[in-house]
């Protein structure tokens, strides 16, 4: 059969120890849609306001949250179709966004921008958490920091040119935070993430401080009280733009991905959360490429987790995609499509902590592939990008008759039952939270999946090979 002209196929043959060669997978990309033009009056914001895709009102059907600079305001485009938006403003105000998570836990995504975070109410109606005690402050991160079940907030406050602080506002219920000084240290401003990395209940911040540091990096893992600080030796040369924690290798263990200031991918193995201190794993794809931020997810339904990523490669920036196989190796990046440059071409990003939101990996369309969503802050006019994921769901058929039909009940508490008649017994099941975080793979007891040790909020039950099935714990 022959493949549409419009189709960008990209054919990835896996290597299998350098001596055999697994089944060939193919990934494929429709040329650059629009999804719709960025309301900004600015030009050349780069990656500083990008609009991220989510679902609010869990309608089946995407919707997009951002910001614009010339006109001052926080924007919902809540989706109709897959193409067309009704606009929404949130807030007559400039602020940019970080990301939606289910902060306040009762099943449906909030949003967090730098320092407001409006709280979904349903019926289109959105509360705000306003708690940042000066104006200088801005939101970098939330998640439950002390181990109570509650989200907390932490800030960031540049006091001088040498000095910052970071903030913890610490979640007490009824709308009451408490402001405790968290961390300080010198000029951090760049990327941040938070994620459990020692599985110990309590969700840990990783700081990325800029070129001139000594130390690349800071964990601050969460406790009941103040920090535990681990500073990540300078063991290679760190860029201090794009980082993401993600359990890359399927061993259980959330692991940090990161860029070289040569532009490489790399990846810094969990193997005693990061106190032996060892050296990543570098790849070096292509001497003539230069990752600038990235974003990972499984884009061809094998359960293994793969690289998209933006690249500066022959004066031109180009989304790339890398999968990866069972043996956790990555091909060599294909080129899916071509988005817009700054002058000068290169470029670190402009605006770092927002860099990864300029990329998204979401299935916009609702057909069980991740798409790859691009706001291309370059382009005149500015503009929100789609490249439509068209892969095979699975090469096995067999494999396809193994899909979750569904999970219940739904929400739940304790116990969630699988609801496939043809279930097999010792098939593992993964859950991931909001985040896309794996938290939880297991066999169901008699299609009974014992959830209680799960923090209330979104999950996600995915079989392997099949499409994940969305259910609220309370």
């Amino acid at each position: 059969m022959k493949l549409p002209k419009q189709f960008v196929i990209l054919t990835f043959i896996f290597c299998f120890f350098q001596s055999s060669f697994l089944e060939a997978q193919i990934v494929a990309f429709q040329d650059e849609q629009l999804l719709f033009l960025h309301p900004t009056e600015d030009e050349d914001f780069g990656e500083r306001m990008p609009f991220i895709p989510f679902d609010y009102n869990q309608d089946g059907i995407t919707d997009y949250v951002g910001n614009d600079s010339g006109l001052n305001s926080q924007r919902l485009y809540k989706g109709i179709s897959e193409t067309e938006f009704e606009e929404i403003i949130l807030e007559s105000k400039f602020d940019d966004i970080l990301y939606t998570f289910d902060f306040d836990k009762d099943g449906d995504e909030d949003i967090v921008f730098e320092t407001i975070i409006h709280i979904n109410e349903g019926n289109d109606v959105f509360s705000q958490i306003d708690v940042l005690a000066d104006n200088s402050e801005h939101i970098i991160g939330v998640g439950d920091f002390t181990g109570d079940g509650k989200t907390d907030i932490i800030s960031y406050d540049q006091l001088n040119a040498s000095e910052g602080v970071v903030y913890m506002y610490e979640n007490f219920g009824n709308s009451l935070f408490l402001q405790n000084e968290y961390y300080r240290h010198g000029n951090f401003d760049r990327d941040v993430d938070v994620a459990d990395i020692n599985a110990d209940g309590f969700d840990d911040v990783i700081l990325q401080f800029g070129f001139t540091e000594d130390n690349p990096a800071v964990i601050l893992f969460g406790t009941t009280g103040d920090p535990v600080e681990l500073y990540l030796e300078d063991n290679f040369d760190w860029a201090d733009f794009s980082q993401s924690i993600v359990d890359i290798d399927n061993d259980g263990d959330l692991d940090i991905c990161m860029l070289s200031r040569q532009g490489d991918f790399c990846i810094l193995e969990n193997k005693d959360h990061f106190e032996s201190q060892e050296a990543p794993i570098i790849f070096e794809f292509q001497e003539d490429m230069r990752y600038l931020y990235f974003d990972i997810a499984d884009m061809n339904n094998d359960s293994n987790l793969d690289l998209v990523g933006v690249a500066y490669s022959e004066g031109e920036r180009y989304v790339y995609v890398s999968t990866q196989n069972s043996n956790n190796q990555f091909t060599t990046p294909q080129r899916v499509g071509l988005v817009a440059s700054p002058d000068g071409g290169w470029n670190t990003p402009f605006s770092i902590p927002h860099s990864q939101g300029t990329l998204s990996l979401y299935d916009h369309d609702g057909d069980g592939l991740k798409d790859i969503i691009h706001t291309d802050g370059y382009s005149v006019p500015a503009k929100v990008i789609m490249f439509k994921n068209e892969s095979a769901l699975s090469t096995n058929s067999e494999e396809l008759s193994f899909q979750l039909s569904k999970v219940y009940p739904n929400p739940v508490t304790d116990v969630l039952y699988i609801g496939n008649s043809d279930f097999e017994k010792g098939q593992k099941i993964s859950i991931y939270d909001g985040m896309g975080r794996l938290v939880l793979k297991t066999s169901p007891d008699h299609q009974a999946l014992h959830i209680k040790s799960l923090k209330p909020g979104t999950y996600y039950a995915k079989l392997e090979h099949g499409q994940a099935i969305p259910f609220v714990k309370k």
